[in-house]
């Protein structure tokens, strides 16, 4: 028992790497490797990638089993419960989906893309606040270090120009980011609440 599971466990490994050796080529189960790449949601025309490791090898994959077992893993992929889970993770649907399931798959993953949006879109703001602030704390710091240069006696007239003009530039920019962060923070509350809102379907 334990070594068919591992032979099993093989398979599976196999399926998602292109790049088969002899051994591999030659013990492929090509209609379980067909059912892994329907089951993961990975395109059909993986078989060609397999055909090009296996040519030089002398091995020609069956693509009869290899479709046999795709079309039976792919069923498995697109449920309505995985439609719903690959799009809040934002994965990307390539239409792979059968006609007579694909539209339940697709309202599904409009739904989960909705939770995937929103979150990036949480999260986003987030870090536009927080590098915000950080940024503000760093301006401030070099506002303080460059006044006390510009208040030493040995600091040149020119030097003392520049360092007023920057330190000018630098306030400007204060004033700029303390402007945002109060929207991008009302931003925040607004998608918060969008998220909030969203009811987990039940899928059955």
């Amino acid at each position: 028992m334990k070594s068919i599971v591992s032979a099993a466990a093989a398979v599976l490994v196999l399926a998602g790497c292109a790049g088969m050796n002899e051994s591999e080529c030659l013990m492929a189960d090509w209609q379980m490797i067909g059912f892994e790449d329907g089951s993961v949601g990975r395109s059909q025309s993986n078989i060609g990638e397999y055909r090009k490791a296996c040519a030089d090898h002398g091995v020609t994959p069956s693509l009869a089993q290899y479709q046999q077992g795709y079309a039976e893993g792919i069923r498995s992929y697109c449920t309505r419960s995985n439609g719903f889970d690959q799009g809040k993770r934002g994965v990307s649907y390539r239409g792979i989906c059968p006609h007579d399931m694909e539209a339940d798959f697709v309202e599904a993953y409009g739904l989960g893309r909705n939770y995937y949006v929103l979150s990036s879109a949480v999260s986003s703001l987030n870090s536009k606040i927080s590098r915000s602030k950080t940024r503000i704390k760093s301006l401030e710091q070099s506002i303080a270090h460059n006044v006390l240069v510009v208040a030493k006696d040995e600091t040149s007239g020119e030097d003392r120009i520049g360092l007023m003009l920057k330190i000018k530039n630098q306030h400007s920019e204060i004033r700029d980011l303390k402007e945002k962060i109060p929207l991008y923070e009302d931003e925040l509350v607004h998608k918060q609440a969008e998220y909030a809102s969203l009811e987990q379907p039940v899928f059955y």
